[in-house]
């Protein structure tokens, strides 16, 4: 269902779309304070040209936050603490409820948090709402919510990049 409507809502709209190297990409976003980068949950190519732009940019600018929608905001201790080493992978999965408040792969989204942990890289979680599948009001309140964590964030991390994948 999630792949249909989002075929159905880009179809047409890309007909002006060019490609572009990751050299551009990264010339583009080294001065900025913000990368959104979309999500498309379901097509693991998606997480995995995040990771590799982060990856990138981590060679060219040292300060990094990592922004992710996967994550529940209410969650924000598990995934600290997972970071700094205290809980394990699995009681990360299980103390954030991951399976049930996002459900996506989570080997698709698996190597943006070892790379975050291997390289002492904060993620901000992001979402307040359970399942990214609700509409309208909901995802509005959810995504003003989201741009106010990032903006206390930004004032956390002064001089931080913030790199987020959050849905398109």
């Amino acid at each position: 269902q999630y792949y249909v409507e989002y075929r159905s809502f880009i179809a047409g709209r890309v007909a002006n779309a060019k490609e572009v190297t990751l050299t551009t990409i990264l010339n583009a976003i080294l001065n900025s304070n913000v990368v959104y980068c979309g999500d498309y949950h379901t097509l693991r190519q998606s997480q995995r040209t995040f990771l590799r732009i982060i990856r990138e940019l981590k060679l060219l600018r040292q300060n990094m936050v990592i922004g992710l929608e996967m994550f529940m905001a209410e969650h924000q201790k598990w995934v600290d603490e997972f970071l700094a080493g205290r809980i394990t992978e699995e009681e990360l999965l299980a103390k954030t409820d991951y399976y049930s408040t996002w459900g996506f792969p989570w080997n698709n989204y698996r190597p943006i948090i070892l790379f975050a942990r291997d390289h002492n890289i904060p993620i901000l979680a992001l979402n307040t709402t359970p399942s990214s599948r609700h509409k309208g009001t909901v995802l509005k309140k959810r995504d003003i919510e989201a741009s106010d964590l990032m903006r206390d964030s930004l004032r956390r991390f002064p001089g931080h990049i913030h790199c987020v994948l959050f849905g398109d």
